[in-house]
């Protein structure tokens, strides 16, 4: 199982997010299956529930809440948001294995292809690779010292499902 596949595997598991819609103003923010993703801005204190290994949107028995530190300077539609991610176990807020972590995410300019945010312009690019969003990652607290680097797999807060691919894409399946 790839990196990429468990942390897609861990997000999928995600039920009723709490977010708010960053258009219309006159929405109220609430439990709800969000069905425009790249219009909603989630909380700045967004909270994910952990049990050590998976992570979820919603309290539940056995999973400890932990605060996900969120960037929300890019408010313009269409948005979405970049994990940020590490090696650093003292600053991460969750695992996704393998000695990885998620530090935080960020709203940039772009649109969510199945769970992936897929930021404008860099359309089947690697972001990872990308200064730019390691920079944006940068304004995380918990990433210091340019210690962290972007990645796409954030569609599961919004209760976006994984595609269903075949197996030999080394990929999860529903």
């Amino acid at each position: 199982m790839t990196v990429k596949s468990r942390i897609s595997g861990l997000l999928a598991i995600l039920f009723i997010p709490m977010c708010v819609h960053a258009q219309p103003a006159s929405q109220p923010a609430g439990p709800s299956m969000i069905s425009q993703p790249d219009q909603t801005l989630l909380p700045d204190d967004f909270s994910v529930y952990t049990n050590g290994s998976v992570v979820i949107n919603h309290p539940m028995q056995g999973f400890e809440q932990k605060t996900l530190p969120t960037n929300n300077d890019y408010k313009t539609n269409p948005g979405c948001y970049i994990a940020c991610y590490s090696h650093d176990k003292t600053d991460g807020i969750y695992s996704v294995g393998n000695n990885i972590y998620v530090n935080g995410q960020v709203r940039v300019a772009g649109t969510y292809k199945g769970t992936m945010c897929v930021p404008t312009g860099y359309e089947n690019k690697d972001i990872s690779k990308e200064d730019s969003f390691n920079v944006q990652c940068a304004k995380i607290s918990t990433c210091t010292s340019n210690q962290c680097w972007a990645g796409g797999d954030t569609g599961g807060w919004f209760g976006i499902q994984p595609q269903t691919v075949t197996p030999d894409n080394n990929t999860m399946t529903n």
